[in-house]
């Protein structure tokens, strides 16, 4: 305005009682300086006007982003890892974000349970505050697009200073998780190696996910807490083991202790005289389909007022729903990592392409487990306190190998698992040492022998341990032996053990399993039922099938 004063017309003067309007005209108020107060809002009120059309733009723009991108889903991938690298993407990601203060703070906390850097979900946070999409707008039609540009830089300076600020900002992070690039698939491919330990640790990828599986844990203790009577109806009775149908002779051949279905302890066929109980449970039906015409599985027995009635019919219900809703979880999970495992990084593709990987797990056989180590069982004469101690055939499960693909776990903390690092040589301990396996299973005069070296798995909060199974050890073998495209794997012997001054052990292994009828990629294409019914060996039950019309 130059130095001019502005006038306004004196609200508070009133016209004087002698004035005539015939003779002095139309009265009118005098001019006296604006006020302070009300230049502003006149202002405020001008440039509300004008900001209108740039903040409904930016609203528009904000609620586009949202619908198309959720901005944590969107940072997966994009922010993983820690570094100086990582914390600019942070605060580039935050200054473009749609989010307004108080929608950054829940979206930094999901982005760290997902496996972002500290520092970069602080400097996402400080960024997307100080200046989102909305607020860039709002200020271009207040200040001007010079005005903008200068906020949009000082809060990302503002912002990538606070993520260097937090301790650690520098260092590559060493926590490795499924969403990762490619520096998580080069560790992930170096624990699966065969001179690798053929166990890692995988970050669960939500703070939510974590309560579910603590509190599907807890379902499990107070399901083994039920009377023993009562589990029992709930056994793995022949009706729910897998099952093959041969084409020609009608006849069905059952594979004993596969299946879902409770086991007390030292009832499972495979590890017999072991110092747990199970319970496991198949796909619910609403995620998948297991049963075909020539080869399936049965049915989950779940508890309810009926088989179990001395557990309410609210608990039977949460058990079942929280338990469908951890498998669906975990079963995605697994999806996740299989696609991980077959990058040209990683293994590389072990069943020929992706289509026929896909086509592998249409009708999964995947089992969630709940397991109970009866710990307090375990009474020896002098007491065992470490790995070399237990090699007195006091397994709370004997030395093995998993089946399928791979294998989550999840426990309470409790100590007692243990892989087989290698074997002895003379004074030295070798890291890992192939010579434990015969093709693609440990071989049976050295899985109880003292030569093997123990080494314990601890427990990581908010992770799960991960360990692969026969059937990826098999394909991974035959892939790389005919093509250069893929490299071979090891799924690693295990065991647990019971370790004095500790209470019962819970656990909850995840076995993600392919179809029964996928067949291996090369000659001879065996079917993998065909390994189970070979393993079961005299367990197998066969029955013919009653042809139609006969009496």
């Amino acid at each position: 305005m130059g130095g001019e004063v502005e006038l306004m017309p004196d609200p508070w003067a009133s016209k004087p009682n002698s004035w005539d309007e015939e003779e002095d005209g139309p009265w009118e108020r005098p001019m006296i300086p604006k006020p302070a107060w009300r230049r502003f809002v006149s202002e405020l009120w001008s440039s509300l006007l004008d900001a209108c059309p740039w903040l409904l733009l930016g609203l528009l723009i904000t609620g586009a982003l949202s619908a198309v991108a959720p901005p944590e889903s969107a940072a997966m991938g994009y922010l993983g890892g820690s570094g100086i690298a990582a914390v600019v993407k942070g605060s580039a990601f935050g200054l473009l974000s749609p989010l307004c203060s108080c929608g950054a703070l829940p979206i930094a906390l999901g982005l760290v349970n997902a496996g972002a850097g500290t520092a970069t979900a602080v400097a996402f946070m400080v960024a997307a505050q100080a200046a989102g999409i909305d607020s860039l707008m709002f200020t271009i039609g207040v200040l001007g697009f010079r005005c903008a540009l200068a906020r949009l830089f000082a809060a990302g300076l503002v912002a990538t200073a606070a993520g260097f600020a937090v301790p650690g900002a520098f260092t590559a992070s060493d926590d490795h998780h499924i969403h990762g690039k490619q520096d998580h698939l080069q560790t992930l491919a170096e624990a699966v190696a065969p001179d690798g330990p053929g166990f890692f640790y995988l970050k669960i990828p939500s703070q939510d996910l974590v309560q579910l599986a603590e509190d599907v844990l807890q379902r499990s203790r107070e399901f083994f807490a039920l009377p023993p009577a009562e589990k029992q109806m709930l056994d793995n009775a022949e009706a729910l083991w897998y099952w093959v149908k041969d084409a020609e002779s009608g006849a069905t051949a059952s594979i004993p202790s596969t299946g879902s279905g409770y086991r007390g302890v030292s009832q499972d066929a495979n590890f017999s005289g072991d110092m747990r109980e199970s319970f496991n449970l198949g796909a619910p039906s609403e995620i998948l389909e297991v049963s075909i015409e020539t080869c399936g599985m049965g049915g989950n027995p779940w508890p309810d007022t009926r088989t179990t009635p001395s557990a309410r019919e609210s608990w039977c219900e949460t058990f079942r729903l929280q338990s469908s809703e951890y498998f669906g979880q975990c079963l995605a999970t697994c999806r996740v990592l299989r696609k991980k495992l077959e990058d040209p990084s990683c293994l590389g593709p072990f069943l020929r392409d992706g289509v026929a990987s896909d086509a592998a797990f249409e009708r999964s056989t995947s089992l969630l487990g709940f397991t109970h180590y009866n710990y307090s069982q375990f009474r020896p004469a002098e007491g065992y306190s470490g790995s070399e101690e237990t090699q007195q055939r006091a397994f709370g499960i004997r030395p093995h190998q998993d089946d399928g693909l791979c294998t989550l776990l999840y426990t309470d903390g409790q100590g007692g698992l243990e892989f087989a690092k290698g074997l002895r040589s003379g004074t030295s301990e070798a890291a890992s040492d192939m010579s434990l396996y015969s093709g693609t299973h440990c071989r049976a005069d050295l899985q109880f022998s003292d030569a093997v070296i123990w080494e314990p798995v601890p427990f990581l909060p908010g992770h799960w341990i991960v360990n692969l199974g026969t059937d990826l050890f098999r394909w991974a073998a035959q892939s790389s032996s005919q093509s250069s495209l893929c490299r071979p794997c090891k799924a690693t012997l295990h065991r647990v053990v019971p370790i004095t001054g500790t209470t019962d052990r819970y656990s909850m292994p995840f076995f993600y399993e392919p179809n029964l009828d996928v067949r291996d990629p090369y000659p001879p294409h065996t079917a993998r039922y065909e390994y189970l019914i070979r393993d079961a060996a005299d367990g197998v039950v066969r029955k013919l099938q009653e042809k139609p019309g006969e009496p």
